[in-house]
């Protein structure tokens, strides 16, 4: 950077940073970056300036460099500066390049040269309204009562017509014009110019990334070679995508945002799908799903997605079962609790933790620090400070963004926070010191352990401890003294369930589970096991039914060695009973019909598709044998409902046994 471009700030008592003295701007193109670094030479933050508005072809400015404004364009008559840019043709004086790209001329004017200006152009185009800063002679939408020539209403603009675009896509347009007497100048959408080819009548301009689901565009017209006209158009288009209500606007989610669960929670989802894709398939109905657990089915109002998880899992669109075709809303979707951000400053050794609304400091509050060697460590409670507005707390030190932050009260997790080095940084870890401890944390503290960036982190972990992560997730072990897990949300149930269907971790759970309660099954009675496994149906079952069933069918296994065929066929049967709630055999395979039908209600598929597909690929896994392309993805969305978790569980208990 040139020298004189630099300046010193120094921060005030307020927070604010002042420039020791003023720097010159390069004045030569319209958005001057301006970069806020470090003593390090590390960048801080950075901020665009606007010099001038590159969506008007003509801005005047005085001597002073004060913008001309309808109540004040006749102030003086002296001398003033017109900032035009390269594509509007104007008869004065005085021209000379101003921008590097050629793209902007500064005109010098005189009095006289503005009046023809007025005369050519038209006064509403050159002049800013003072309270409104569109255009007004040629506002085409909102001012029916200005009158403009017919050919200028007959303009249109229409999207690429070959492909349905999703929402946040780049996408191109084509503006019409009905004869030569138009001439397309130049087109802008938001803040921007937009690029253009001519094909005779027709303009086509690059694509463009849209932002709202009704995008205006305004269109410079050159009518008859001496008219100056600007079109307000919004184009008609048909979205698939989804969008997010916040405060009465509609926030479009790409398929690379991140959002947090609370978003979803609080604020309506409209989904936007051609009329085509919301036909039956198969009886399925299209549904809303955060990874492979499915959410609602998707409605045409509005909709809150109260159960979701924010384990790190893609929020998509699609039919659940035998299907691959989906739409991603959104990339991943987070949970960090009450906690917005984080800003910590090297220089002033300070860090404030900022949360979504007022948040009172307590007795029973508690900070941690999970820092760059996996290692936790607690704030003392007389270092924390609450602000003065009472939705941030002050910490005496800085926090690298190697680290992660929690808050905790009554030992319950509150809100986390994390750098945007600390999940690289755990993946660099080459030694793992306390893996039940890092599992209880990632658990504890609501990480998206199912995310891209934390997926092969905890794939190597549970490759290589799986014995302590099934501790720390099933068995709730690894938790420092005072902490403690929440009640298990179905996102949570989701989130273990994608990894635990591995058949290698779904062994070795099983296995511990056995270990830790059983030298030989027959030191225990029967009363003993049963009671035993219905604190295991608790833990196991609403995270995986095919996990629960494996237990059992090992332990009648080792009953059946020992006590005989007659003694395990009575416990599978009184497991049956306290499953299905009955007091006797008579009516079990009655009842077991009937909750598959409520099952399939619930789920909205075929029962027979539940008896004889998901049940009969689910048997494969119980016998060790691999999962197809669809049993997978069809077993971990059929998990996602109660009734069909409890029909899967009595059904694998009966069809393994037998």
């Amino acid at each position: 950077m040139d020298e004189e471009l630099k300046g010193v700030l120094f921060p005030e008592q307020s927070g604010a940073l002042t420039l020791l003295y003023p720097i010159k701007l390069d004045c030569n193109k319209p958005i001057v970056k301006v970069e806020v670094i470090s003593e390090s030479g590390n960048e801080l933050f950075n901020h665009d300036i606007a010099l001038w508005d590159t969506t008007r072809s003509i801005s005047i400015y005085n001597q002073d460099g004060l913008l001309l404004t309808k109540s004040n364009s006749h102030k003086e008559k002296t001398s003033f500066y017109a900032i035009v840019d390269s594509g509007t043709e104007i008869p004065v004086s005085g021209q000379r390049v101003f921008d590097i790209n050629r793209e902007w001329f500064l005109h010098h004017l005189n009095g006289q040269e503005i009046s023809q200006l007025e005369s050519l152009l038209g006064r509403g185009f050159l002049w800013l309204d003072d309270e409104h800063t569109e255009l007004r002679n040629a506002d085409s939408e909102r001012n029916r009562n200005i009158e403009l020539p017919f050919k200028i209403r007959q303009v249109t603009i229409y999207p690429d017509r070959d492909v349905i675009p999703r929402l946040g896509e780049s996408i191109s347009f084509t503006i019409s014009v009905p004869g030569q007497s138009c001439q397309v100048i130049k087109i802008i959408y938001g803040d921007k110019n937009i690029t253009f080819n001519q094909n005779g009548f027709r303009y086509v301009t690059v694509p463009v990334a849209i932002r709202e689901l009704k995008p205006l565009f305004k269109i410079n017209i050159l009518y008859n070679g001496r008219e100056m006209y600007c079109l307000e158009k919004r184009p008609k288009i048909k979205w698939r995508g989804a969008s997010l209500i916040k405060n009465k606007e509609k926030v479009v989610l790409t398929k690379q945002c991140i959002i947090e669960q609370e978003e979803l929670i609080n604020n309506p989802l409209q989904v936007h799908l051609p009329a085509n894709w919301r036909q039956k398939e198969n009886r399925q109905k299209l549904c809303l799903m955060e990874g492979y657990q499915i959410l609602e089915e998707v409605k045409t109002s509005p909709q809150l997605l109260k159960n979701v998880g924010g384990f790190g899992a893609p929020l998509i669109l699609k039919r659940p079962y035998n299907s691959q075709d989906m739409l991603v809303i959104a990339g991943e979707v987070q949970n960090r609790g009450m906690i917005r951000e984080i800003y910590s400053d090297a220089r002033l050794k300070k860090t404030l933790i900022k949360f979504n609304c007022a948040y009172e400091l307590g007795e029973e509050h508690q900070v941690f620090i999970w820092d760059s060697t996996c290692t936790l460590r607690e704030v003392p409670g007389n270092c924390i400070v609450q602000s003065e507005d009472n939705d941030s707390w002050y910490i005496p030190f800085e926090i690298s963004p190697d680290s992660a932050v929690m808050v905790a009260y009554r030992g319950l997790r509150v809100g986390t926070w994390w750098g945007e080095r600390f999940f690289p940084t755990l993946l660099r870890s080459s030694r793992i010191a306390s893996p039940t401890a890092i599992a209880a944390l990632l658990r504890w503290g609501r990480f998206p352990i199912v995310s891209s960036q934390l997926y092969s982190f905890v794939q190597r972990l549970l490759q290589t401890h799986p014995t302590d992560v099934i501790a720390a997730w099933i068995l709730d072990e690894g938790l420092p003294e005072g902490l403690k897990h929440a009640m298990v949300s179905e996102g949570e149930k989701a989130a273990f369930r994608y990894y635990l269907l591995d058949l290698r971790v779904g062994n070795m759970l099983n296995q511990l589970m056995i270990s830790r309660y059983f030298t030989r099954p027959t030191q225990q009675t029967i009363d003993e096991i049963i009671k035993y496994l219905g604190w295991c149906r608790v833990k196991i079952n609403d995270i995986s039914p095919l996990l629960y069933a494996d237990l059992v069918r090992r332990i009648v296994r080792g009953i059946k060695a020992d006590l005989g065929v007659i003694a395990a066929r009575d416990m599978v049967h009184r497991l049956e009973l306290e499953i299905l709630q009955l007091k006797n055999l008579g009516k079990i395979n009655e009842e077991r019909e009937k909750l598959g039908k409520l099952a399939a209600k619930e789920a909205n598929v075929d029962y027979f598709f539940i008896k004889n597909g998901i049940v009969r690929r689910a048997l494969d896994w119980i016998y060790q044998r691999p999962l197809g392309n669809w049993s997978r993805p069809n077993i971990l969305a059929a998990c996602s409902f109660p009734y069909l978790r409890k029909y899967l569980c009595v059904s694998l208990i009966n069809a393994a046994y037998n």
